[in-house]
């Protein structure tokens, strides 16, 4: 999921600890700088869906085929929009797009 970071501050997503001790790790800048594609398994972490709700971080709509319904719609239950299974891409890029204004 490309997320762009609205704060005047460094945002890094980090994920869980390996057995090496690394852990994966998204540095999101803030500005003008381009959004940062990061896994949807840290995207659903608390810490993001914080970020998401005050829009320090906000969700941009990645071009997507109209038979990418599925990660479509996937991200918009990430923002909390029921999607209805007869809605083709244009719509549910359009709620996404309501939700992140």
């Amino acid at each position: 999921m490309l997320l762009r970071n609205n704060a005047k501050r460094l945002i890094t997503v980090n994920g869980p600890m390996t057995e090496a001790g690394y852990s994966e790790y998204y540095d999101i800048k803030p500005g003008e700088n381009p959004a940062v594609d990061v896994p949807d398994h840290l995207c659903q972490s608390d810490f993001v869906q914080h970020l998401l709700s005050t829009r320090d971080l906000t969700i941009e709509a990645a071009p997507a085929a109209d038979d990418d319904l599925e990660a479509l719609r996937n991200e918009a239950l990430l923002l909390g929009i029921d999607v209805d299974k007869k809605w083709k891409a244009p719509r549910i890029r359009a709620e996404i797009d309501k939700a992140n204004t």
